[in-house]
């Protein structure tokens, strides 16, 4: 498959402060949790192979810069600014369908990447197209399959009629992509000193933070122990800073896995059957306090880092 795959959220601050090569560990991270989670909860019989196919194609669609650049480029397709000529032409056809990575990711594997004499695309399966697509939102509202692919069936294969994966695989791929990139951008954000430690366990001083502080200052009162036994470090910041982003994935990892094997009990595996053996409901998730965990560490990195007007 010659595919290039364009690292995610590889902004113009973070290029100042690391290689981008290295911003493929996000790949790699994301590809680790999604076997790690496979392996630790054997009841869940997966297809390791679907899963490792959505997996490697999620983020084919995606730009250079990142997010922004997904966001500018949307903008551009969409005529907001005046660099394609007679843009307003493709008005009725939506200009193109605008630009979204999961989008993207569909049209390259079913349209753009040309590896048949007999058909456009990679003749992937409709599993793995829906994992694909639906590893972050659809923004349905905004966004028309039609512009992405020529299958006239695709809405029906693709199941858009609800926004999770139909497929268990699909579901451990997008969880495991939420987890990755809540780690690699909080690593982004301590290495490159856009945020301090200490200001990230200020942070964490808040109530509903709690099971996360506690997770942070274990760490660094561990690091601080080594310290009076006499223990040298290369770089004392660089370690606390990945044990630290170690322990929150490992958080989150923990529990999926325990949460989801909770849900999975409770299924109704007659109503898997009866529903042409896809899932009708989301069972491969966060629970409820590790899903607001998430959400105020994105809030932090992206209020006091992303927005930020030394990064903006």
């Amino acid at each position: 498959m010659s595919v290039l795959y364009i690292p995610k959220h590889l902004d113009v601050w973070l290029i100042r402060h690391r290689c981008s090569v290295l911003r493929l560990q996000a790949r790699v991270t994301a590809l680790r949790i999604y076997i790690y989670i496979l392996e630790n909860y054997p009841p869940l019989k997966l297809n390791l192979y679907l899963t490792e196919a959505i997996a490697l194609g999620h983020d084919i669609g995606h730009t250079p810069f990142g997010h922004q650049g997904e966001r500018t480029l949307n903008d551009i397709l969409r005529g907001k600014y005046d660099i394609i000529k007679n843009i307003k032409l493709f008005e009725k056809n939506n200009y193109f369908g605008g630009f979204k990575h999961n989008y993207q990711s569909l049209r390259v594997a079913s349209l753009l990447e040309e590896e048949y004499t007999e058909i456009c695309g990679m003749d992937l399966s409709f599993q793995t197209l829906e994992g694909m697509i639906k590893h972050t939102k659809l923004k349905k509202n905004e966004f028309m399959l039609e512009q992405f692919t020529n299958d006239n069936s695709a809405n029906e294969h693709l199941h858009f009629e609800q926004e999770f994966c139909s497929t268990l695989e699909g579901q451990v791929v997008a969880i495991a992509d939420e987890i990755a990139q809540r780690g690699h951008d909080l690593d982004d954000a301590l290495s490159s000193g856009a945020m301090q430690f200490e200001d990230f366990q200020k942070y964490l001083t808040v109530k509903k933070m709690k099971e996360l502080a506690d997770i942070v200052n274990r760490v660094n009162d561990d690091i601080i122990a080594m310290n009076h036994n006499h223990r040298r470090f290369v770089d004392e910041n660089e370690l606390r800073n990945s044990r630290t982003v170690s322990a929150i994935v490992s958080y989150f990892i923990n529990d999926v896995i325990r949460y989801s094997a909770e849900k999975i009990n409770k299924y109704d595996y007659s109503e898997f059957e009866d529903n042409d053996y896809r899932v009708s409901k989301e069972i491969i998730s966060f629970s409820e306090t590790a899903a607001t965990l998430n959400k105020y560490l994105e809030t932090i990195i992206t209020s006091k880092v992303i927005n930020s007007p030394e990064v903006s």
